[in-house]
């Protein structure tokens, strides 16, 4: 597909959490060289114990902060977006997130506070007691409260 956007001066815009990207930075850049292409890479937390109960199968933050400085040296412009950030859980390493992903060449930083449609809160709040029973009904009470704001 990127070749033919390529081809074509087709612009894309790519968002992935998977290092696999790297192996279409030649095509990336040459698309990039046209102002055709960026990429988004999010990266939840640099905390590796932590994105081992976030993400279990998604790349390690470092890896992702790795992706962004290869895709940056190639000449691509690069997003981080920190997501879902979830209070009292991942929201005290934001700043470290944005500073590593700023030292590994990224041009826009930014960030989702966690959202709970109705029907995704249960199965939230189960996850939320099995890793973090001693913070669970504090942040469910904060997504709670961010949820009847948006309702207002």
């Amino acid at each position: 597909m990127l070749t033919i956007f390529r081809n074509f001066q087709h612009p894309v815009s790519l968002i992935t959490k998977s290092c696999l990207v790297e192996r279409d930075i030649d095509l990336l850049a040459k698309l990039s060289a046209a102002q055709s292409c960026s990429v988004s890479v999010p990266v939840t937390t640099l905390d590796a114990s932590l994105k081992r109960n976030l993400e279990p199968r998604a790349a390690s933050g470092c890896a992702g902060v790795e992706t962004i400085r290869k895709l940056s040296d190639a000449g691509i412009p690069v997003t981080v977006m920190a997501a879902p950030m979830i209070p009292k859980i991942n929201i005290h390493g934001l700043e470290d997130t944005f500073g590593a992903a700023g030292e590994a060449g990224v041009g826009i930083c930014g960030d989702i506070m966690l959202h709970l449609p109705l029907e995704v809160a249960p199965r939230f709040k189960t996850w939320l007691l099995e890793h973090f029973p001693e913070r669970a009904n504090h942040v469910m009470s904060i997504a709670q409260q961010s949820l009847s704001l948006i309702h207002i």
